[in-house]
């Protein structure tokens, strides 16, 4: 396997000239540059598979963000999700496949259990944090 030392080093040999090009992309205005964008975005979709379902997952997906981002919905948690998603699922299946499907097998180990208590307290410690917050009403 190659370490992509090569590719890197290329990457950087290519870009150092054009850097006075790439910051004056930035100078054109977003009327002109969003459409360029989705064309591009819409090739590489359509690229990927050759299928055209996958353009149409892209439609559905930037209006669901253009939705969320009209309803003040931060986006950020959504494109997270569905970038470590499969990662996830992954790194789960191989877990368990390790564990020979024993659900326990997951927090079995000392780290293992540590880490999962130190995930539960951040899930849980906004919640309990924003209830401490609330003002008590007085009693009657």
């Amino acid at each position: 396997m190659s370490s992509g030392r090569g590719r890197r080093s290329g990457a950087l040999l290519l870009n150092l000239p054009l850097v006075g090009l790439f910051a004056r992309v930035a100078t054109i205005p977003p009327r002109y540059l969003m459409p360029g964008v989705l064309v591009l975005c819409a090739l590489a979709a359509y690229a990927d598979n050759n299928n055209t379902f996958d353009v149409w997952v892209l439609v559905v997906a930037g209006l669901v963000g253009w939705a969320m981002r009209a309803l003040d919905y931060n986006p950020a948690p959504l494109v997270l999700g569905l970038v470590l998603g499969p990662l996830l699922e992954r790194s789960l299946l191989q877990a368990l496949t390790i564990a020979r499907g024993d659900v326990r097998g997951l927090w079995a180990s000392g780290p293992a259990a540590v880490m999962l208590a130190a995930a539960a307290v951040a899930f849980v410690t906004p919640a309990v944090l924003a209830l401490a917050r609330q003002p008590v009403p007085p009693p009657r």
